[in-house]
């Protein structure tokens, strides 16, 4: 019988043992080995397109308060440490992807007294410092995805030239489709203090990339999914759609895993496990 390690092999072998209990004759001989011979290309199939992908989000590396201590340790201990660990993942089984998932800063944010966002000192803002100080240290030749949260309320304009992005994007690996959704739009960058205001899904930009590839799974990545307030054309197409696999979203500053209603069954992974 056909000893494969995925799950497609592990049923074909309870298959193929399954159908020898029932048929003992020679005719059976030719079907097992049919059977084999495809549980080996399903196996082969399966391994070829695994990815390893590490999400993570929520860094909020600011100079506003100073480089104060916080869980003992500096803003820029805590960054390296966020570097350091991504290295070390990657050095113990090799990453395919790394998505930033929105908030590395406070550039905009509604702050408390007279503090507030990093970018409306000089209009000019942190996160690209960041981006050069720290993500170049990433490892080297894995793709690095890095999102707008509701913290970095820049037109799209101005965030590509900071991240190297669009605010709203996509991936395809092997045979997986990672839409990257800004659902904390804006069409010009924020002058004022504000924490962002969420905007729904875009359906119409889902349906359009899941269209131009017919064939490959599909996962939904935003910095944050308000179920409240989302439209019901997104539950159900999350809901009905098997090629949808799952969600991910940072923004909680929670590392947990939901299954909210309405979403046919699909969880939510939280990413927001490096938050200030």
């Amino acid at each position: 019988f056909y000893e494969g390690d995925t799950a497609v092999g592990q049923k074909l072998k309870y298959s193929v043992n399954t159908y020898l209990d029932a048929k003992k004759d020679e005719g059976s001989k030719e079907l097992l080995s049919a059977i084999h011979h495809y549980g080996e290309a399903a196996d082969a199939y399966v391994k070829a397109n695994e990815l390893r992908v590490l999400i993570t989000s929520d860094l909020h590396f600011t100079s506003l308060e100073g480089n104060y201590n916080r869980f003992g340790m500096t803003l820029d201990a805590r960054a390296q440490k966020w570097v350091d660990a991504i290295n070390k993942e990657h050095e113990t089984e090799p990453l395919d992807l790394i998505v930033v998932n929105g908030d590395i800063s406070l550039d905009h944010w509604q702050g408390y007294g007279n503090t507030s966002g990093a970018y409306y000192d000089d209009q000019k803002g942190e996160s690209a410092d960041i981006i050069q100080k720290y993500f170049s240290d990433l490892p080297t030749g894995v793709p690095v995805v890095v999102m707008p949260g509701n913290h970095e309320q820049y037109s799209n304009a101005d965030w590509k030239a900071i991240a190297g992005t669009d605010r709203q994007g996509f991936m395809v690996l092997n045979n997986s489709l990672f839409l990257f959704l800004d659902n904390y739009k804006v069409e010009e960058t924020a002058t004022g203090p504000s924490d962002g205001t969420y905007t729904k899904t875009d359906v119409a930009y889902i349906k359009e990339m899941m269209n131009q590839y017919p064939s490959c799974d599909v996962y939904l990545i935003s910095h944050m999914f308000e179920m409240g307030e989302e439209s019901a054309e997104f539950k159900t197409l999350v809901a009905n759609n098997d090629r949808i696999k799952g969600l991910f979203e940072g923004h909680t500053h929670n590392a947990a895993t939901l299954t909210p209603e309405g979403l046919g069954g699909k969880t939510i992974a939280q990413t927001g496990t490096f938050a200030h």
